[in-house]
């Protein structure tokens, strides 16, 4: 299982510290930098409401710029595409009239990893004190959701 942190910080060593600190706190361990870099993809994402917008024109559209998938789901749509698609992206979005509320690089996880109710505990638990930290900007991690932790 992988947690990636992308954090902002001018204090380098500090912030590695507190780091670590979170992960030897929950009994884990800090790999280098780069470790992770096979488990996540960075992509662009873009998501925006679903006002009367024809989802297959759309679709055709962007995919001619660079966009991989769009999804439908929950009154909203989903762009996903290659990073260096994200500027066509934008402009084809303009173009089309179309401001997304959510615009960005993302890392998606290219696998996912299933574990056990403890495991879910601890690692929500040490991604909740990462994500507390001033410096942490971003925290991405591949747990498999399953219905079973919703209560948990």
């Amino acid at each position: 299982m992988g947690i990636f942190i992308e954090t902002s910080t001018n204090n380098v060593t500090r912030t590695a510290g507190a780091i670590r600190s979170y992960f030897n706190k929950v009994g884990g361990t800090l790999g280098t930098t780069g470790s992770l870099q096979f488990v996540f993809h960075r992509k662009a994402v873009f998501e925006f409401p679903e006002t009367n917008i024809d989802v297959d024109n759309l679709t055709l559209e962007l995919i001619d710029v660079g966009a991989e998938d769009v999804v439908q789901e929950d009154g909203y749509i989903t762009v996903t595409g290659e990073m260096e698609s994200f500027g066509a992206l934008t402009k084809k979005l303009q173009e089309m009239g179309i401001t997304p509320e959510e615009a960005g690089l993302s890392r998606i996880p290219l696998v996912f990893k299933e574990i056990d109710d403890e495991t879910y505990k601890s690692n929500m638990k040490l991604i909740d004190m990462i994500e507390a930290d001033d410096d942490v900007t971003k925290v991405y991690h591949n747990i498999q959701f399953d219905e079973r932790f919703q209560d948990l």
